[in-house]
């Protein structure tokens, strides 16, 4: 596995950057953690993660789903693509549902919206 990494660094020099921003993020949340804002470290945080993420992609690609002892069975992106008429009407539900999540979201921030005062017991119910 460390040879086929080594590989991937050696081929495509840029992917040297996704362990080298893990690194950073990770020393960025230590040296962050004391300051009052929190802003930094979240960032920090996320970016952390991000960058594990789109490493084990890359560590991975083309697979998408390694098979454990059959060789050849790996989910692959050609192998897991579908149709064009199925991408469209995918994405085409994809964009309704998207809508109506960020319509809902709208609609339960404004319903409760403002702040809570610190001497109420709840919600008034």
């Amino acid at each position: 596995m460390a040879f086929h990494l080594t590989a991937i660094v050696l081929h495509h020099p840029i992917a040297f950057l996704i362990p080298l921003t893990a690194i950073v993020s990770v020393a960025m949340m230590r040296l962050t953690m004391g300051t009052p804002s929190r802003l930094p470290s979240f960032l920090a945080s996320c970016g952390y993660l991000a960058s594990m993420m789109i490493g084990a992609a890359a560590g991975l690609f083309p697979v998408l789903l390694p098979v454990v002892g059959t060789q050849g069975h790996d989910l692959t992106i050609a192998r897991a693509i579908s149709g064009l008429h199925a991408l469209r009407v995918g994405l085409a539900w994809w964009s309704v549902g998207m809508c109506l999540a960020l319509i809902y979201f709208g609609v339960v921030y404004w319903l409760f919206r403002g702040k809570v005062p610190t001497d109420a017991e709840g919600y008034g119910h």
